[in-house]
C-alpha cells in the first residue's frame, strides 16, 4: 500500500483561485459604492445637525440667552458667500465651516422650490436657518449645503452636535 502525499492538487487550487476571483469581481463594485453612501450620510447629517441648532438657538434668542446667535438680512448668495446660511454653518457648527459651504436662497422661496433647486443628495443637501434679528418675527430661510472643493473626496465622521443649552457645542 503506497502513501499518498499530503497536500492540494494542481485542479483544487484552480478552483480556490477561480472562486476567489468571481467573489472579488462581485465585492469590489459594491464597496466602492459604498463612498457615494458615506457621502450622502455626511451630507445629511450636517443639514439635521444645522436645523437642529437653529431651532435650539431660536429658542436661546427668545429665552434672552448669552448663547443665542442673532442672524440678520438674508444675504442671498452661491455657495460659500456670506449670506445667512453660510455664517450659520460657521457659528453654528465651526468646525464643519472648512469642509462645508452653505448656498442661500431668498426667505420668499417655499421649501418645495429651494429643494427642486439643489442638486442630487450626494451632492447637496438641503437645510434652513430662523433669522432673529431685524425681523418682526422669527423668519425661516431656505438653503443648501454641500462639500468644499477641497474636501470633495474625504468624508471624516465627528462628533454630533451638543445642544446649545449645555454651554458647548460640537459638531458633526
Amino acid at each position: 500500500m503506497t502513501i499518498r502525499g499530503a497536500g492540494f492538487t494542481l485542479i483544487e487550487l484552480v478552483i480556490v483561485l477561480v472562486i476567489t476571483a468571481i467573489l472579488a469581481a462581485v465585492a469590489v463594485p459594491r464597496f466602492l459604492d459604498i463612498s457615494d453612501d458615506a457621502r450622502r450620510s455626511a451630507l445629511s447629517t450636517q443639514a439635521d445637525a444645522l436645523i437642529s441648532n437653529s431651532a435650539l438657538n431660536v429658542a436661546a434668542c427668545k429665552v434672552g440667552s448669552d448663547e443665542c446667535i442673532e442672524f440678520g438680512p438674508t444675504g442671498m448668495s452661491g455657495f460659500g458667500g456670506n449670506g445667512v446660511c453660510q455664517k450659520s454653518l460657521e457659528e453654528l457648527l465651526p468646525r464643519s465651516a472648512e469642509r462645508f459651504e452653505a448656498k442661500t436662497f431668498s426667505s420668499s422661496d417655499s421649501f418645495s422650490q429651494a429643494r427642486s433647486n439643489i442638486g442630487p443628495p450626494e451632492e447637496e443637501a438641503f437645510f434652513y436657518v430662523t433669522r432673529t434679528k431685524d425681523v418682526q418675527f422669527p423668519q425661516t430661510v431656505p438653503c443648501a449645503l454641500r462639500f468644499t472643493n477641497l474636501s470633495r473626496n474625504r468624508v471624516r465622521p465627528q462628533c454630533i452636535s451638543a445642544p446649545l443649552w449645555q454651554g458647548t457645542r460640537r459638531d458633526v
